[in-house]
């Protein structure tokens, strides 16, 4: 289950990513949808990262506990 949340979480970030690009391209010089967009890629890079540490601390515990 963890693979799969895991993947998902990706291709949510991957989603955001482009979401942002699309908003900032499309923003035409306006402060709102650049700062907009911006923050959703600051989101979906944070999430990225949470959902890596998660990963790594799963493996972690998972190798102590199994030794």
């Amino acid at each position: 289950i963890i693979g799969w949340a895991f993947a998902l979480l990706l291709i949510l970030a991957a989603l955001f990513i482009i979401i942002a690009a699309l908003n900032y391209l499309t923003s035409a010089g306006n402060e709102d949808k650049v700062k907009s967009a911006k923050n959703y890629i600051i989101y979906a890079i944070v999430a990225i990262v949470i959902g890596f540490a998660a990963k790594g601390i799963v493996a972690i515990v998972r190798g102590l506990l199994t030794g």
